[in-house]
């Protein structure tokens, strides 16, 4: 029923070691109840579970639709832009439609309604949905994240840029248009074309829960290391500051961003030892007001050289309690 040589949709599915997953993300893609052809693009990308063998399950029976790329070394970890090299420049619809192999769609007219609210709103360049979110050691599951205000959905770019929201890619369906060349070695790729379609366009929010996005305990956003967490902070905030540069956000805003940051990144920045960033930090909360309880605890941890000891100390606490959570 579905011509894969004539796709309104892409589907971009990126996997890397989610056997225990795919098989939830693949049956997400297949239950779509559309009115135009889609296409499926999975690229694994080395897995060294058995996510290949899922993919080639999959993809025999249904050739021409499920579309696969294995790579036989990993490519994130070489800097390649997987996402354009591998998935985007393959892609032949319209619309791409996001979604990595750990999580998955639970509503069967998804694809259906945000494309058939593009196709008549040129002027909107993404529609994101709704979601509900996993914590996959406990199984416990956040409902609705937007309708019960664990999340705010932003659709302005000042928004965005500021306040750096969750909009969880695996409910976005956006014009293929606005990926038509390389990101770069971005820390959060998916913050950038958000940020672009913003300037761009317009973004709908529909509240529709479509997707369900599965929090593991390990991943590029959300890491066991301090030193990880730390350099994704730093990365996302270079993001804002460029796009600030870039079309010239006024001052206020960028102060925002600012004071926001260095409340954020102070613990991590003295369990860090990272001595310069700590004291741009200071004097920024200290500016602001912005102190608490926490802040001046901190400071006098800080003062008497034990800070990093006991902030790391706090920080492998707090992640065992939330990886039982």
């Amino acid at each position: 029923m579905n011509n894969p040589e004539n796709p309104l949709v892409s589907i971009h599915c990126l996997v890397f070691n989610h056997g225990p997953y795919l098989k939830n993300a693949i049956e997400g893609f297949l239950m779509q109840e559309t009115t135009f052809p889609f296409e499926i693009l999975i690229h694994d990308d080395a897995s060294t579970d058995n996510s290949a063998s899922i993919i080639e399950e999959y993809a025999s029976q249904y050739p021409g639709l499920i579309k696969p790329l294995y790579q036989k070394e990993n490519q994130y970890s070489r800097g390649v832009d997987v996402t354009y090299d591998f998935q985007i420049s393959r892609a032949l619809g319209k619309y791409i439609a996001i979604c990595e192999g750990d999580d998955y769609w639970t509503d069967p007219k998804k694809l259906h309604k945000q494309v058939a609210f593009l196709e008549n709103n040129p002027d909107f360049g993404l529609v994101y949905t709704d979601f509900d979110k996993l914590f996959n050691n406990s199984g416990i599951i956040h409902n609705s994240l937007f309708k019960n205000g664990e999340e705010i959905p932003y659709t302005e770019f000042n928004d965005i840029l500021e306040n750096k929201p969750y909009l969880a890619p695996c409910t976005w369906v956006y014009r293929k248009e606005f990926t038509p060349q390389k990101r770069g070695n971005y820390t959060d790729w998916s913050y950038t074309i958000l940020l672009d379609i913003a300037k761009a366009s317009r973004i709908k929010y529909m509240d529709d829960t479509t997707a369900v996005y599965r929090l593991l305990p390990e991943s590029a956003s959300h890491s066991k290391s301090i030193k990880k967490q730390f350099n994704y902070m730093k990365g996302v905030y270079q993001i804002q500051m460029e796009y600030a540069a870039k079309h010239g956000i006024e001052n206020f805003v960028i102060e925002k961003i600012n004071s926001k940051y260095f409340v954020e990144i102070f613990p991590y920045t003295v369990a860090g030892k990272d001595q310069d960033t700590t004291k741009r930090a200071i004097i920024s909360i200290w500016k602001n007001h912005q102190f608490s309880l926490r802040f001046f605890v901190i400071i006098i941890l800080y003062c008497l050289g034990i800070g990093s000891y006991l902030l790391n100390k706090y920080f492998v606490f707090k992640r065992k309690y939330l990886d039982k959570t």
